[in-house]
């Protein structure tokens, strides 16, 4: 991630143009993904002592236990991100870049964004019910293009391109008793990816022109418990996951000096953890959480990927009632989060993310399937610098559909 980001400066020096899913992916290992599959996402991810099986995620896998069908959920994000930010400003986030003009000019990106974060699938068995799925925990996809002169004005086109992205994969079991307490636990399978690519080509052919990539990738696995307790008018829920030592390469090559190296790796991510309660009467429900990110303090040999802790905040309300309107029918979901995004030095101001959710329920197919819409406003701010922030406005859909897995006999 260094060696690339060292000759950044010879684009951002000049009139380059920033293109990103978010403007922090420039300076971030990616921007950690709230729980994005069925009701989860717009109670912004305050799910974990929530007794529907449609809002089971990876840090709230216990309410796989409630499941008597087979349920499979998936989820998609689209977001335009409008953001206005100074070249200083972005330096001053930790990067490499070293610019010379126009640092002080206010600038502005717009950007789409389709995300398909999160599919689950419940399995019912006999005794125990089987939880596993597919989920994006930390995404970040940037570009940065130039053209300028350099070498006793030699012109030049540059373009510097960065992808990042963790994902996970959950092999749970989980069971019930009586519906008031509910437990799971089993393993994490994590991938860690990233690729940073920077091209420089001369436009009189003076000079030969430069491609360096750098990938890195790493896996690892981790062992997670969960826990629900649904006291009627109190729930509690709570979750653990176990630290990773992640293991993998990275790879450089040198299209010019004809140089490829690869070396062996180490990353290690911390334990984290989730805990959360809801008071359920009618017709609101309401609930907190407060969480920690495995991907914070990402250690990378003896340095960081980011030096900072991740966590965040949530709040969940959901409205039954008919008073606003149908909510019996149609549930009124609100959300709202707060997390720190990455930090790459010490020295960095602090960014913070938060997000404004609110949706429904759709029940489809004589109640086998439950589609879920939404709306969301997400803001990302640095401290100290009113020049750089973003505003997202996104859609969000998701459904989950439920099947028997066997059908009831009766004799």
């Amino acid at each position: 991630m260094k060696r690339i980001a060292a000759g950044v400066g010879l684009l951002a020096a000049l009139a380059s143009v920033a293109a990103a899913d978010t403007l922090y992916d420039l300076t971030t290992f990616g921007n950690d993904v709230i729980p994005s599959v069925g009701i989860g996402h717009l109670l912004g991810g305050a799910c974990i002592a929530n007794t529907d099986v449609a809002a089971a995620h990876i840090t709230s896998p216990a309410v796989s236990a409630f499941a008597d069908k087979v349920v499979v959920t998936v989820g998609v994000v689209h977001n335009v991100t409008n953001s206005s930010y100074t070249q200083q400003a972005l330096a001053s986030l930790g990067t490499a870049y070293q610019y010379e003009d126009g640092e002080g000019e206010a600038r502005s990106l717009t950007s789409a964004t389709t995300l398909f974060p999160s599919a689950t699938v419940i399995i019912p068995l006999h005794v125990v019910n089987l939880f596993s799925g597919y989920f994006v925990e930390k995404i970040g996809r940037a570009t940065l293009a130039a053209e300028g002169t350099a070498y006793a004005d030699t012109t030049f086109h540059g373009r510097y391109e960065k992808e990042s992205s963790v994902f996970s994969v959950p092999l749970f079991l989980s069971a019930a008793y009586k519906r008031r307490l509910a437990l799971s636990g089993g393993l994490i399978f994590s991938y860690l990816d990233s690729r940073e690519k920077r091209s420089v080509d001369f436009v009189s052919g003076a000079h030969e022109d430069i491609t360096d990539v750098v990938d890195m990738y790493a896996a690892g696995t981790s062992w997670a418990l969960g826990a629900l307790l649904d006291y009627d008018f109190i729930r509690v829920g709570a979750s653990f996951r176990t630290g990773s030592n992640m293991s993998g390469h990275e790879e450089l090559s040198n299209e010019v000096a004809d140089i490829w190296k690869s070396v062996d790796i180490d990353i290690a991510a911390p334990g984290c953890f989730k805990v959360g309660a809801s008071i359920v009467t009618k017709p609101l429900t309401v609930e907190v959480d407060y969480e920690t990110s495995q991907w914070s303090r990402l250690k990378l040999g003896d340095g960081y990927l980011s030096v900072n802790d991740i966590y965040r905040y949530s709040l969940g309300v959901s409205y039954t009632g008919t008073g606003l309107w149908n909510a019996a029918e149609y549930p009124l979901l609100l959300g709202y989060y707060r997390q720190p995004l990455d930090q790459r030095t010490e020295e960095a101001p602090e960014s913070t993310e938060d997000g404004y959710l609110a949706g429904t329920t759709i029940a489809i197919a004589q109640g086998r399937a439950k589609v879920v819409v939404g709306l969301e406003y997400i803001t990302r701010k640095t401290a100290g610098m009113p020049e750089l922030h973003e505003e997202a406005f996104g859609f969000y859909l998701s459904i989950a559909v439920q099947e028997a897995w066997r059908r009831p006999m009766k004799h």
